[in-house]
């Protein structure tokens, strides 16, 4: 007998403890100066699913009763600064995604046309964080002197319930993923 879960148990996010082997892809990539008017290269990620116990790429976890939607979700910004500093992060990742060793890039016009699409396996992190109202100077100030904390009352939804999002970033980027995307 197959049990189906019902829809309000499916919870788009993750689970309050996540660090898996998964899948992601590229959604956005762009190229040019950051702040300090270095070259920089900056990608969007979604992740994809992550990969069970035995290795097949799942699109939900459950946990603690709870069936967690991790498709579609979106992951922290990746940045590449194309400095001598920083270069070799770049370069991990380069190797990671193409097989191939970084030798020469142009950075002032670098080829990240590969990243269109792109499909990676990763180690992806993470928490579910709370959305908190933003407070003035003044307001923090006044919190200091009280001796609490200085952040912001949890936002509420239409039911009272302190709205979440889910804080993903890639902790180690592993190799291409070319397997197939469950529906």
């Amino acid at each position: 007998m197959i049990q189906v879960s019902s829809p309000d148990k499916v919870k788009m996010g993750i689970p309050p403890a996540f660090k898996e082997r998964c899948a992601v892809r590229c959604t956005e990539q762009k190229f040019g100066p950051n702040k300090k008017q270095n070259p920089m290269i900056t990608t969007k990620w979604e992740l994809i699913g992550y990969f069970d116990q035995k290795g097949q790429l799942q699109t939900q976890m459950s946990r603690g009763g709870i069936n967690y939607q991790l498709a579609g979700l979106s992951i922290r910004d990746v940045y590449f600064t194309l400095t001598d500093k920083a270069i070799s992060f770049y370069g991990d990742f380069f190797q990671a995604a193409t097989g191939e060793p970084l030798t020469e890039i142009d950075e002032t016009n670098p080829d990240i046309t590969y990243l269109d699409g792109i499909k990676m396996q990763a180690i992806v992190q993470g928490r579910m964080e709370v959305d908190r109202r933003q407070l003035t100077d003044e307001e923090k100030e006044a919190l200091k002197a009280e001796g609490k904390e200085p952040i912001g009352e949890p936002i509420l939804d239409d039911e009272g319930n302190k709205m979440e999002y889910a804080n993903l970033n890639i902790a180690r980027w592993l190799k291409p993923f070319n397997g197939e995307i469950p529906e």
